[in-house]
């Protein structure tokens, strides 16, 4: 693997699952991270585990299905570390989220699914501020 001692990452949906154990996995290889995800607790859980093995870690609580709220969330990135070297595109739905329910969960992504604002709007946001830093 590619030395990324001392690189940043935004990993989106960080506070938990999937994103949470990418954003560890990094942080165990050396690099910093910028932690994304709905539920500010589940992200400073994540923040504080990172800064434990000594790397640096932000918490920025945004729903990135908002092209505002990514371009926030970049922007507090590149304000902290000047550069944001990785991006881990993670949110996701889930059949429950704060209360609200997807029923559309139960069965498979259809094509009308990849149309929801979380994925057509939020993550391709995403992933142009990053490009464009």
């Amino acid at each position: 693997m590619k030395d990324v001692k001392g690189k940043v990452a935004l990993v989106t949906g960080g506070g938990r699952g999937l994103g949470k154990g990418i954003a560890l996995s990094m942080a165990k290889s050396g690099m910093d991270l910028i932690i994304n995800d709905v539920i500010e607790e589940n992200a400073n859980a994540v923040a504080e585990e990172i800064r434990g093995m000594n790397q640096r870690a932000i918490v920025c609580t945004a729903d990135i299905s908002s092209s505002e709220n990514v371009r926030k969330t970049v922007r507090e990135g590149m304000d902290r570390f000047g550069r944001i070297d990785v991006l881990v595109n993670n949110a996701g739905i889930s059949p429950r989220k704060k209360g609200r329910r997807f029923p559309f969960m139960r069965s498979m992504m259809t094509s009308g699914t990849w149309s929801l604002p979380l994925i057509s709007k939020g993550l391709s946001t995403a992933s142009a501020r990053c490009r464009r830093r």
